[in-house]
């Protein structure tokens, strides 16, 4: 694979690990009619059809008002993960009603161009298949999200057994169904082998006993992950992050603690990060952006016991063309990874839309403040300047 050349302004996050190259892809890319074109009267612009965030935390109140434009700006859709929680704690995306309004609420603020995909938060009790049908009709609802009790933000009211029968049951009816399950993939054990130890205890299980059943492992970050998603069969499929294609731990706690590189996954190995890179860059079927982008107060990410999460929407484009861009990965391929793959995993069709980015120097605020109340952010990135800017 190519190595990556650095400007003079590009951070360590943008370099490629030297590490052996990866085995062949064993899956042939589908050459698709790629609708990504470099204008002829302006080589340094670039164009893609419908881009989409499978993966996203918009949270409520003054803090989506805040966060969300940032996302429709960019994309023409994106999967809303779950994870909101009532004053006492307890989800709250668990009903047709809920999701409904929620969505309405995201609409509000996002306008028509972009479309909001619900998911509902896998309930401790399961769900019914009528339950299942209902939010599937009723609400929309493209999938259901499993969180491991505790390991997340906002997700105590997880699932701690997932073989259960309240689980197998609700993974047979959405099976049945055909409705997508959005997984977590993480156990309670050392942090750094909580994918890995996940994937091959539950995920292979599952797989096994339900193949028919559709799932997207999220936000992935390890060798082990990649390598079950290309091996199990056409219903798995997964995402990738913005920052986990660009951090290793090194980039958490090499140096000083850096509260805004924190996720939950933890970034890992520059292995780990090489495989990634392969996924995305080889434009790989299997594989679609899912960005994560979970802001949090500024005041809550520089504490003491931080939140989790990368603040990732104001810059995820930008990011992703300069590192393709850098690599000499081309075009298509990222087109590939932000936009025709989701549409084939998720079976969706996305709201047309081209989004332009040109190669202009942009830099990333060092805070993001709402206009009309206290809530401020800190973008990933923050007060770096990146080599392409949206075309607005």
């Amino acid at each position: 694979m190519p190595t990556t050349t650095d400007s003079p302004r590009t951070s360590q996050l943008f370099s490629r690990p030297s590490v052996d190259e990866p085995p062949s892809d064993p899956r042939q890319v589908v050459k698709d009619v790629l609708r990504t074109e470099l204008e002829p009267e302006a080589k340094d612009v670039v164009s893609f059809i419908s881009p989409m965030d499978m993966h996203l935390h918009f949270r409520t109140g003054p803090m989506m008002h805040l966060v969300a434009p940032f996302t429709a700006e960019q994309f023409s859709g994106a999967v809303v993960m779950p994870n909101v929680m009532d004053e006492n704690g307890h989800p709250v995306l668990v009903t047709p009603g809920a999701i409904l309004e929620y969505s309405e609420k995201i609409q509000e603020v996002t306008g028509p161009r972009f479309a909001p995909y619900m998911t509902a938060f896998f309930h401790p009790n399961g769900y019914a298949y009528d339950e299942l049908l209902s939010l599937r009709d009723d609400a929309g609802v493209l999938g259901i999200k499993y969180y491991p009790r505790g390991l997340t933000t906002n997700s105590d009211h997880g699932l701690s057994n997932p073989f259960s029968d309240e689980v197998i049951k609700t993974l047979k009816s959405m099976a049945d169904l055909n409705m997508i399950l959005m997984v977590h993939p993480e156990s309670d054990g050392f942090v750094m082998n909580r994918e890995e130890e996940f994937v091959m205890r539950v995920l292979s299980r599952w797989h096994r006993e339900i193949p028919d059943l559709r799932i997207v492992v999220e936000h992935v970050t390890t060798m082990s992950a990649y390598r079950f998603v290309i091996n199990a069969g056409p219903t798995v499929s997964a995402t990738i992050t913005v920052h986990h294609l660009a951090m290793t731990l090194d980039d958490l706690i090499g140096g000083s603690m850096q509260p805004h590189n924190f996720c939950k996954p933890v970034a890992k190995t520059p292995e780990d990060r090489q495989w990634l890179q392969r996924a995305a860059f080889d434009g790989n079927p299997k594989f679609c952006l899912g960005t994560d982008s979970a802001p949090h107060p500024r005041s809550k990410k520089e504490c003491c016991g931080c939140a989790a999460g990368c603040f990732t929407a104001p810059i995820a484009l930008q990011f992703l063309t300069q590192l393709f861009d850098q690599n000499n990965i081309p075009f298509e391929n990222l087109e590939r990874f932000v936009s025709l793959n989701a549409k084939d995993i998720y079976g969706i069709e996305p709201i047309p839309r081209r989004i332009s980015l040109i190669r202009q120097p942009y830099e990333v605020p060092a805070t993001i403040t709402s206009s009309f109340d206290e809530v401020t952010v800190v973008p990933w990135l923050a007060g770096k300047t990146l080599d392409w800017t949206l075309r607005r």
